[in-house]
C-alpha cells in the first residue's frame, strides 16, 4: 500500500506524521494533501495511531 492509499480514506483529525527508517527523518503535517502531494507514492512500511499523542505515524523506507 502507498501513502496515498492510505491518507485518502483517511478520515481522522490528527496531524500526520511520516517517519523514514532510512534517513531516520520525521515529517509533521496538519494537511493530508500535502502529505499526499510529498509522500504519496512511497511504500508504506507500517501504519499507528497514537491517541495520546493525537497523531497518525506512517513509516516509510525512501531507499532500498
Amino acid at each position: 500500500m502507498k501513502v496515498k492509499d492510505l491518507l485518502e480514506n483517511y478520515q481522522g483529525d490528527n496531524y500526520i506524521e511520516i517517519y523514514d527508517c532510512f534517513s531516520w527523518d520525521t515529517k509533521r503535517f496538519n494537511n493530508k494533501a500535502i502529505a499526499i502531494k510529498n509522500f504519496g507514492y512511497f511504500p508504506v512500511s507500517s501504519w499507528t495511531v497514537l491517541t495520546t499523542q493525537n497523531k497518525l505515524k506512517i513509516t516509510i523506507k525512501s531507499q532500498m
